[in-house]
């Protein structure tokens, strides 16, 4: 234990040697598999820190494009985009959130232990992501369809709704439960959830 501890860790001992052939290429698989093991585990590290970032600058876009650091909600950016006829940058944003939140989507496949590592504030992206489903509404409900055709029914909306959409529905299946046939929610037990009225 104490020549191959020393072996895995890549420290080396001096003195312990090995003697023979077969202990000798023990040795050299230990230290191997032991730059291996650390060189993937500081990787996946790094990996996961970079996606968590980038979760946390989403969120804190989102957070700041609304304007709930100055008391805004989202009605008010529709009201900036009428005023302004900014219609296109709008869109522009839409598209580019939801091409953020599609690589975040992924990452979170890639990384589950990425949502228990969170802020408290605006940067948690579930907070934050609560106010892009609402500027979609919003858009397809209050703009007039002939003044403002993309934001009202275009292929960026649907696809920011959609995106949106199901990492909302991820969240609530990893957190929650799953689905169950004839609606509602069961959790991993099989239990009936807290949402039993969430589709």
């Amino acid at each position: 234990m104490y020549v191959i501890g020393y072996s895995i860790t890549t420290l080396g001992t001096g003195d312990i040697t090995p003697s023979g052939r077969w202990p000798r290429i023990l040795m050299v698989l230990a230290a191997t598999s032991g730059f291996v093991l650390i060189s993937v585990a500081v990787t996946y590290l790094l990996s996961v820190y970079a996606a968590l970032a980038r979760m946390t600058a989403l969120a804190f876009e989102i957070h700041r494009f609304v304007g709930r650091d100055e008391g805004l909600v989202a009605v008010d950016v529709l009201v900036t985009v009428a005023e302004a006829e900014a219609a296109s940058e709008l869109s522009d944003w839409l598209a580019s959130t939801a091409s953020s939140l599609a690589e975040v989507v992924q990452a979170d496949d890639e990384y589950p232990l990425l949502h228990y590592f969170h802020f408290p504030d605006e940067r948690a992206l579930p907070v934050a992501l609560s106010d892009l489903p609402e500027v979609v509404t919003l858009c397809r409900t209050l703009l007039l369809p002939g003044a403002f055709p993309a934001l009202t029914g275009g292929l960026v909306i649907a696809g920011t709704e959609r995106v949106a959409r199901s990492y909302s529905m991820a969240l609530i299946r990893k957190f929650e439960g799953r689905p169950v046939d004839g609606g509602g929610w069961q959790d991993h037990a099989g239990r009936p959830s807290r949402l039993p009225g969430v589709r």
